[in-house]
């Protein structure tokens, strides 16, 4: 038999400093064995965590060593009431027998399989951005329809020379107008 852990439900705001915070989401850290005793705590914390941030919610199933029916019932009560309010509750990480419990019942929708990186590197970051010559629209290849809009490259600057020529395209689109004063 598995050592009983104590239950425990901690919360992060987004953008905390704790480990396994999300920069973008309220994390719901629920750990230990959770069963109808611990049921209202569960539920009354993830409703304190909802009121203080108005951001999405993330329950984190990692530390769950036992739950039972109830603990799904509060998480999915939690999903509804966020769900109405255009907010979106997911759970992260579910232990073996939370996970198994969760596709029993049918609820393996809330599970985020692919979790954003918790804060994006600054080599991404800077990958991102593309360099965009400053150049007259009428002299512009791109605006030449005989001219292909890019040659054989590799596959990181071809996707980025598309990218930019749809902005380009957009920025063409939008006439401005003049707002009467």
């Amino acid at each position: 038999m598995l050592p009983s852990r104590s239950p425990s439900v901690a919360v992060s705001l987004r953008g905390s400093a704790h480990p396994g915070s999300d920069p973008l989401r309220t994390v719901v850290r629920v750990s230990g064995e959770h069963d109808p005793a611990t049921r209202t705590h569960l539920s009354r914390t993830i409703a304190r965590a909802a009121h203080l941030d108005e951001a999405d919610m993330v329950v984190d199933l990692s530390g769950i060593t036992f739950m039972d029916a109830s603990t799904l019932g509060a998480i999915v009560n939690a999903h509804n009431r966020l769900r109405a309010g255009s907010r979106s509750l997911s759970v992260r990480a579910p232990s073996p027998l939370a996970r198994r419990l969760l596709d029993i019942c049918g609820l393996a929708f809330l599970i985020d399989e692919h979790p954003a990186p918790a804060q994006p590197s600054a080599a991404t970051a800077l990958d991102s951005w593309i360099a965009v010559p400053a150049s007259d629209r009428a002299s512009d290849p791109a605006s030449d329809p005989a001219q292909p809009l890019v040659t054989e490259q590799a596959p990181s600057q071809k996707s980025a020379r598309a990218t930019t020529q749809r902005a380009v395209d957009l920025a063409a689109s939008v006439q401005h107008r003049r707002v009467p004063s």
